[in-house]
């Protein structure tokens, strides 16, 4: 088949651009001419098509050519795929995707990068687009990803039949500016390689079986880059249309989510299958703890005696003397984004070179050198047993907030945290003595996402909750827990 030509015949229906064309077309086994009329309007927001025909009845073809590739030629072929002569006079709106959207209507589709971005193969790796394809994202639009025949694999005829490969084609560095498939080869990722074509785009994510594939971060059909680095908790561009988790009772489903930790709550609330592994690095374990321990929900609700102000503002009444204004960058010195009232989970879990910070890599939690996919160095003192010796301490630290390995052992905190005031007993009498002299982390005595409750003689202030993998006596957790500001000033 291929077109005779174009003409402006036809009536507009509604608002918009048009009538564009006529064509009349001919070909082997279709009896014509046919005459057909495409008439597309567009609103802006969504791209609405219409097709009919000037035929007296339905449209002929031959038995074998099914009804999509007659509307295909009737409202595509001009623009997708590039098979058939293109037509001689400029089509003055956008017609591509026209194929695949006359049946499949997609909410945000057209302001997604997928349906905008003007980026190309670059030449290097291997060419993600098929042969004859256009040159740009916007251009091959629903090709990116899926093929209307010979699909890599059955699930949504997907390009590719490793699930991931059908974002990391792209995404390697051979066409999206940021190479995040080297992410998932650093030694900490989230693990996407595991458990593939589980994900359903209809799943539940409250009952979901467990699995982490890019989908469950990010909708392709929605996601925009992010420009706005803006303050927390709303969710970014980049995660637009994914559904999330309320943090409220960890069971209803916020589509879209709004915050972002309603899309981390996907797989860290309550949902079951979790898993602790040794692939993340050391966990501690805490005195005070949730039932479950992979479920952050208890330690940054409301109930929380303190945590990190990820769900709702910051609330603490005590003195914050080493909390800095502005999160330091990568490089340790430069002023990054204003501290907010509230904070990501990506402030502590993303890349170790994200580009939010002044790094050259994408940013979100793919991957990091770091344990626990932490943005920063972070070291645990660990114990071979409850009150061991501990194995691994840092005398007189490197204070640094510098990003990858030359950042001090507790660079994480420095982001946020002026540690020379900590280390100076601003806050509390006994830090330069275990932290500096002794060599102890901070994490053996406070816990980084909050406290969930009070416990005995633990108040749970400051986020202060022992890891009993390391200390095990009793009366020294009386001892330390009932030292509080005031009683620091006092021993001053």
């Amino acid at each position: 088949m291929e077109w005779r030509r174009w003409s402006g015949e036809g009536n507009l229906r509604g608002k918009g651009q048009g009538p564009w064309c006529s064509p009349f077309c001919s070909g082997p086994g279709i009896p014509g001419p046919v005459v057909a009329m495409v008439i597309v309007v567009d609103y802006g927001d969504d791209v609405q098509h219409y097709a009919a025909t000037f035929a007296n009845g339905p449209l002929p073809r031959p038995s074998s050519c099914p009804t999509c590739c007659v509307v295909g030629h009737l409202i595509g072929h001009g623009s997708y795929p590039r098979t058939v002569a293109q037509p001689t006079q400029t089509i003055p709106i956008r017609i591509q995707r026209l194929l695949c959207t006359a049946c499949h209507q997609l909410k945000n589709w057209t302001d997604s990068s997928h349906a905008t971005s003007t980026a190309t193969w670059k030449g290097t790796l291997t060419n993600p687009w098929p042969a004859g394809a256009f040159p740009t994202v916007a251009e091959n639009a629903c090709l990116n990803c899926h093929r209307s025949h010979s699909a890599g694999h059955p699930q949504r005829l997907l390009a590719q039949s490793a699930e991931p490969d059908n974002c990391t084609s792209c995404h390697n560095g051979a066409v999206a500016e940021k190479n995040i498939a080297v992410e998932f080869l650093k030694p900490f990722h989230h693990p996407i390689e595991d458990n593939q074509w589980v994900h359903d785009p209809k799943e539940d994510p409250a009952i979901m079986p467990q699995h982490v594939t890019c989908v469950d971060c990010h909708n392709s059909h929605t996601s925009q880059r992010v420009t706005d680095f803006s303050t927390a908790p709303k969710v970014r561009a980049s995660q637009a249309g994914v559904a999330g988790i309320s943090a409220k009772d960890g069971k209803t489903v916020v589509s879209p989510a709004v915050n972002q930790y309603e899309t981390c709550l996907r797989c860290h609330g309550t949902s079951t299958g979790k898993k602790a592994s040794i692939n993340f690095g050391y966990l501690p374990r805490r005195v005070v703890s949730a039932p479950d321990p992979l479920n952050v929900i208890p330690e940054f609700d409301s109930l929380a005696t303190s945590s990190h102000p990820v769900f709702q503002d910051r609330r603490s009444m005590l003195p914050q003397p080493s909390l800095r204004s502005y999160m330091l960058n990568l490089d340790g010195k430069t002023a990054g984004r204003p501290m907010g009232n509230q904070i990501f989970c990506t402030d502590c879990h993303n890349s170790d070179d994200n580009r939010e910070f002044g790094g050259q890599g994408p940013n979100g939690p793919h991957g990091s050198i770091f344990p626990q996919i932490l943005a920063r160095r972070y070291e645990f003192s660990t114990a071979p047993v409850p009150g061991g010796l501990v194995t691994n301490l840092f005398v007189n630290p490197n204070l640094s907030a510098d990003g990858g390995s030359n950042g001090g052992p507790y660079a994480l905190c420095a982001k946020c945290h002026d540690l020379t005031r900590i280390m100076s007993d601003e806050s509390w009498n006994g830090h330069s003595r275990h932290v500096a002299q002794d060599g102890f982390s901070c994490s053996v005595c406070h816990t980084a996402h909050g406290v969930p409750a009070q416990s005995g003689s633990i108040s749970g202030e400051r986020l202060v909750d022992f890891d009993v993998n390391v200390v095990a006596q009793p009366t020294d957790l009386i001892i330390l827990a009932s030292l509080r500001p005031c009683d620091d000033q006092r021993a001053k």
